[in-house]
């Protein structure tokens, strides 16, 4: 069995895929591949999906999409007690795009017997990373400055940073051009609203907790994910930390001039040694996240209302 889950919904699919393209390779055809969706699953679909026979081959592969996330909560209790059923010559993936409930006995179930992967919510960083990857892929160049641009464009949503590099790819190309420029970039990308993270520090640093709460808001209601928005706060903060080190050489980092204007403005609103405790707070609530103590927006909101009234 596979358990593949997490936010970063773009590298859950990814594995997905591979494990069935693995597999069709080795059987020679897609006869016994099988995929089905978890939303509304009954356990009578999920037997009938994992017993029969290989056809012309010697193994069955099942992928079970979401079920963990959006299944049937009694047909998930029902399907773990007879998870030991499943015959030999089945295989089963169960790919999540999201956390699953860590209280769930299928859960733990999953995590004790299958071969696991979990993609957290990719960092900033590492979303800049990927974009110079797929660039060079493509032969062309890019500067860290535009590739950290763009990622900001796109936030920490690897579905769209794959899509919109692809586009200012194909648009560079056109030009006649061997490097993706920054005025490519603002004319072709729309930013997210992680452009709000820059007024949400702001108002943190001025302890405006109505304002504050206000632009999480905004950015729930635009569909924004609370991983996100937790990841770019952390980003946020790391570059403030990087600009403060480099003082007056603030220019001389790999940032973008207008991102280094817009940090130094919020930067310069917090007391001497704050931002290192805000990111120190924001250390010790990752590990709570990630050990199952919080989920991401409970925990953006404890560290919002404390600051502002620290």
């Amino acid at each position: 069995m596979h358990f593949i889950f997490g936010i970063d919904a773009y590298s859950v699919k990814k594995a997905a895929r591979k494990l069935a393209r693995d597999f069709v390779d080795r059987e020679g055809s897609d006869f016994n591949l099988v995929r089905i969706q978890g939303d509304g699953l009954k356990v009578r679909q999920f037997f009938d999906a994992v017993s029969p026979l290989p056809f012309l081959g010697d193994k069955r592969l099942v992928v079970v999409s979401n079920l963990l996330t959006l299944g049937d909560k009694e047909a998930r209790k029902s399907i773990v007690d007879k998870l030991k059923d499943i015959p030999d010559y089945s295989d089963v993936v169960f790919a999540e795009e999201g956390d699953p409930d860590k209280r769930e006995s299928i859960f733990k179930v999953l995590l004790d017997r299958a071969n696991v992967q979990h993609f957290d919510a990719p960092t900033p960083y590492a979303v800049t990373d990927f974009i110079k990857e797929m660039v060079a892929k493509d032969q062309l160049k890019i500067s860290s400055q535009s590739a950290h641009q763009l990622s900001i464009a796109v936030g920490t949503d690897l579905s769209r940073a794959e899509n919109e590099t692809s586009k200012v790819i194909s648009y560079t190309r056109y030009l006649g051009r061997d490097e993706i420029l920054p005025e490519v970039v603002v004319a072709l990308v729309e930013p997210v609203s992680s452009i709000k993270i820059f007024d949400l520090t702001d108002a943190i640093a001025d302890r405006r907790l109505d304002r504050a709460f206000s632009i999480l808001g905004k950015m729930r209601q635009a569909g924004e994910d609370e991983a996100m928005i937790f990841n770019m706060i952390i980003f946020q903060l790391r570059n403030m930390l990087i600009i403060e080190s480099l003082g007056s050489n603030s220019s001389q980092s790999s940032l973008h001039p207008f991102v280094v204007k817009k940090i130094l403005v919020s930067f310069r609103k917090f007391k001497t040694g704050e931002v290192k405790k805000f990111y120190h707070e924001l250390a010790e609530l990752d590990w709570k996240i990630k050990t199952g103590i919080l989920e991401f927006g409970t925990a953006v909101d404890i560290l919002v209302a404390n600051f502002c009234k620290s």
